[in-house]
């Protein structure tokens, strides 16, 4: 019987699903094109190469009463069968509900299951088993073949094709009825099925499944082998013990001489006296193929050794998964290279590995020695001239005294191998190998990336020439560009910030203007009386306009340097830029709270009509309590806002005394009481910020701004209180650019830019009280 299913997903012990096709069985170790075959009522599986599921069992041929050549086929019992999934552990039970089989009142009967080759047709019977009879009505080599072999002997069964499949997945422990019999899970149990047609099929590929058709040359009679006869039991002769083999070979014999004596007579008992004689000893032949299935280990029959194999099938999909999941980041980290071993064909890495059946180390061995510069014969070989350009990036790095052991953001002004954790592989071979390059000079740093990059070396001390050669082949620029990047880009991210903490940062798509609008707060709620309706209200609505500029600066190291080994520009260049970028930021805040521009509603961000300005105050423990209760009592159209202070922003003449206020746990007065400070439990946070003291000079306008010794700010982080703008796409870090000179100069080009803007968004959340 061939099932072709449709294309489903096989269940496994956690889910019951429906209309699945038996082809994914356990995961995706089969492809579409897997198959598998399940013999008749508890008969060993077979393998089929076609894309469908067989039940087999034998086919019995004889003459009909008007001459016409006519078969009968017990296609299936009812019972459990053993799946063999090919290239997966999983061996069965699987139960077909007949309950639920459609079949039309005649079907057609095929040779091997193609339907150009039809030899007749039959009717089928359903019951709690499935039996075919038909006739060979059709006249063609097949059917005559097909008839003469089996005169001759020859082994035919019968097999029927199942469509429009849906199955269940019965749960261990769980009980089922099917075709008159009781079933515990776990098991297949097939609910629904068409049966499409019924075909002659040969011996099945499986070496233990034997034939289990003989012919009988005295008499024509078909019967069955003692060997076939415990195939279709699904046992193996070999596999059973004296006392078992005597036992099935004594109810063998009885069914045999039924079966023959039946023939003889020509009567319509031979099934009665089949059924009366298996009665008889049904109870002695289930103990015998219990006791023969355990002595087999019980493959397929016990819940344990089911749910064992499909465990270890996943296990088996899980390591698979885990290999090419790992070959691929070998591939991300280190390289993809092109597999120049016999029989790659030209295959990458990853393609060759996965194929081959390389282990995740196998594969990063291979990638990382491809990964080395090819040095030209013609060059030394010694560790000191096989350099890669990560491993001479590292050394530049370690010469200006910077460390190369942190994991660094990915950004395309970083080399990839500081984003690495720092115990990868490739990103260790790296930075040991810088040691052997840091004390180098820079002229030798010059020909060991031409030797990386695959170039030659020009012979002699020709400085111009080797500088030359490196220009033109963009050695420098690969050697210098992201280092000088990532030393700028650390040099930044390690500057102090006073606006951490208590302002808020945005992207922006372009340089242009844009409106930050905010809503008034909702109004309090009102009484809806009965069958009234709730009362409407507007909402004002603020713009604040913000912008981001652009920033940049940008030097030249000439050949001169490189000649001179002037290594102190190319450690102290990028340090200075990137800490340049890093101020422009909290020179933009300090620059909104000094300037006290005026806001979207022409009043001045800081003034008494927003209750954000206190006079005459000098920061003390007083003073500072007003101007928490003040910020606190903020108020937003009709909502108070509770803002607490988080922050308290002073001048550095003002650093310690800040420190005292919100961090003393009691504050003495002048006849020596000592006073609890409550500030100390406010969580207020003390910054100190030499710009409000000493003033700046605008980034923006170039107006230069005034500070004040005396004059400080109180701020909640909780409102809406500075925002700083970023060019999107930028990380919010500077850009730097290194290019090589042009013009008939050799050198570097550094260009350090900075997408950057700051703007107050609201009053109510921060606080100026001036002495």
């Amino acid at each position: 019987m061939t099932w072709t299913p449709p294309n489903q997903p096989l269940p496994n012990r956690k889910s019951r699903r429906r209309g699945k096709s038996l082809l994914r069985n356990v995961g995706t170790a089969l492809v579409a094109a897997s198959a598998f075959k399940l013999t008749a009522a508890k008969a060993k599986p077979t393998l089929n190469s076609a894309a469908r599921m067989t039940l087999t069992a034998a086919a019995v041929m004889s003459e009909s009463d008007d001459g016409l050549p006519k078969f009968s086929i017990e296609a299936y019992t009812g019972g459990q069968m053993f799946p063999n999934l090919m290239g997966v552990y999983y061996d069965g039970p699987v139960v077909v509900d007949i309950a639920g089989v459609e079949v039309a009142d005649s079907i057609p009967v095929h040779r091997q299951h193609d339907c150009e080759r039809p030899v007749g047709h039959a009717s089928v019977t359903l019951g709690n088993s499935i039996m075919c009879e038909g006739v060979f009505s059709v006249e063609n080599d097949d059917s005559a073949e097909i008839r003469a072999s089996s005169k001759n002997g020859f082994p035919w069964r019968g097999s029927i094709g199942l469509g429009s499949m849906s199955y269940e997945f019965i749960e261990a422990g769980i009980s089922v009825q099917a075709n008159g019999q009781t079933f515990t899970g776990p098991l297949l149990l097939v609910r629904h099925s068409v049966l499409n047609e019924v075909s002659f099929v040969t011996v099945a590929g499986d070496p233990n499944v034997r034939p289990a058709i003989a012919a009988s040359q005295s008499s024509g009679v078909l019967t069955m082998n003692f060997a076939a006869w415990l195939a279709n039991l699904g046992l193996n002769e070999a596999d059973l013990t004296e006392v078992q083999k005597k036992s099935l070979l004594a109810k063998f014999e009885s069914e045999t001489v039924s079966a023959e004596t039946a023939s003889k007579d020509k009567t319509e008992s031979t099934d009665k006296t089949n059924q009366t004689d298996t009665a008889n000893s049904t109870e002695q032949t289930q103990a015998a193929v219990a006791a023969a299935t355990a002595s087999r280990g019980g493959a397929g029959l016990q819940a344990s050794s089911l749910q064992a194999q499909l465990q270890a099938s996943r296990e088996q999909l899980a390591a698979e998964e885990e290999r090419i999941q790992g070959i691929r980041e070998v591939a991300t980290t280190i390289g993809d290279p092109v597999v120049t071993e016999a029989g790659a064909n030209g295959a990458t890495l990853v393609a060759h590995a996965i194929r081959s059946g390389w282990t995740v180390g196998q594969a990063a061995l291979y990638a990382t020695r491809n990964s080395r510069p090819r040095v030209p014969a013609a060059h030394s070989t010694s560790p000191a001239e096989r350099g890669s350009i990560g491993a001479l990036q590292a050394a530049i790095m370690l010469r200006a005294n910077r460390p190369i052991d942190r994991v660094v953001p990915n950004h395309h002004s970083v080399p990839s191998w500081q984003t690495r954790p720092v115990n990868d592989a490739e990103r260790q071979r790296i930075m040991d190998q810088a040691q052997e390059f840091r004390d180098v000079t820079m002229m030798e740093m010059v020909a060991h990336g031409l030797r990386a990059n695959g170039h030659s070396v020009p012979s002699g001390r020709n400085h111009h020439a080797t500088l030359q050669a490196a220009f033109s082949t963009g050695a420098v620029s690969a050697l210098y560009e992201q280092t000088i990047g990532s030393m700028a880009i650390q040099a930044y991210r390690e500057s102090g910030d006073f606006s951490q903490g208590w302002t808020t940062t945005n992207d922006e798509l372009n340089l242009e203007e844009h409106s930050r609008t905010r809503l008034e707060s909702a109004p309090d709620l009102t009484i809806q009386p009965e069958t009234g309706t709730a009362d409407s209200t507007g909402r004002s609505a603020n713009a604040e306009k913000v912008k981001v500029d652009r920033f940049s600066r940008q030097t030249e190291i000439d050949e001169i340097a490189f000649i001179n080994d002037n290594f102190s520009l190319l450690r102290q260049t990028p340090i200075d830029f990137g800490q340049a970028a890093a101020r422009l930021r909290p020179t933009l805040v300090a620059s909104v709270l000094l300037a006290n521009a005026t806001m979207s509603d022409a009043v001045a961000l800081f003034h008494a009509s927003h209750s954000n300005l206190l006079t005459g105050s000098a920061l003390a423990q007083p003073t500072l309590q007003a101007a928490r209760a003040k910020l606190g009592k903020q108020k937003d159209g009709d909502a108070s806002l509770n803002l607490p202070a988080t922050h308290l922003v002073v001048p550095t003449d003002l650093g310690d005394l800040a420190l005292q206020l919100t961090k003393s746990a009691f504050i003495s007065n002048d006849s020596g009481a000592g006073n609890m400070n409550s500030l100390a439990t406010r969580n207020i946070t003390p910054i100190e910020e030499a710009r409000l003291a000493n003033g700046v000079v605008d980034p923006r306008s170039k107006t230069t701004l005034a500070g004040s010794l005396t004059t400080w700010f109180l701020v909640s982080a909780e409102g809406h209180t500075i925002e700083v703008q970023f060019l999107a796409g930028t990380g919010q870090v500077p850009l730097v650019m290194v290019t090589q000179l042009t013009g008939g100069k050799f050198g570097l080009n550094i260009t350090v830019k900075h997408f950057v803007g700051a703007k107050a968004l609201d009053w109510r959340s921060m606080m100026k009280v001036t002495a």
